[in-house]
């Protein structure tokens, strides 16, 4: 079944978050990433294994996952773990999502791109890139948004990957060629 349904190797991974089983956690978000199956679910575990990386396991994931509470608690609380931890790239990208998903695009776009900017993973980058990308292609600048899926091919984990960024490129240069 897990071999069908990477999903509940997730679930079951969070669970050994929640019980404070880091190391198992760990081994299990490794798995997921490396089983390459979706490129939602490489981001799913990038972003668990850093919540363990970081030391912010237990409450962060109760918190921005599993309470069922509303994006703005999850800002504010993302915000208040910003002050704790002003260089965390990975709680920039963690504030970058929930306020792309609040409409706060413009917001998101910009701190995604300050993830960029700091010492973090490669799969971090990537993402950060990607998904500040899309948020700049939806608001027509799409010279940004090329430039930084270019940047993004740099640190793309899969063939796939890369294939869909140059794919996005191409889409880019025949975008210029038609608005001239």
């Amino acid at each position: 079944v897990l071999r069908l349904n990477p999903s509940l190797l997730l679930f079951v991974a969070d669970a050994h978050l929640l019980q404070e089983e880091r190391e198992a956690a760990l081994q299990l978000y490794q798995k997921i990433g490396a089983m390459n199956y979706t490129e939602s679910f490489i981001e799913a575990a990038m972003v668990r294994k850093r919540l363990i990386i970081d030391g912010i396991e237990g409450e962060a994931l109760r918190t921005i996952y599993y309470e069922g509470v509303e994006d703005s608690v999850k800002s504010v609380f993302l915000q208040n773990k910003l002050l704790q931890q002003k260089e965390s790239p990975f709680l920039q990208y963690l504030l970058a999502a929930v306020k792309e998903r609040n409409g706060e695009s413009f917001s998101a776009a910009m701190l995604y791109q300050t993830v960029l900017d700091s010492e973090t993973g490669n799969d971090m980058k990537y993402f950060a890139a990607v998904r500040a990308a899309t948020i700049l292609y939806g608001k027509n600048e799409w010279e940004r948004a090329k430039s930084l899926y270019w940047y993004a091919k740099n640190f793309a984990p899969t063939e796939t990957m890369r294939d869909y960024l140059d794919e996005r490129i191409e889409l880019f240069d025949a975008l210029s060629i038609e608005l001239q």
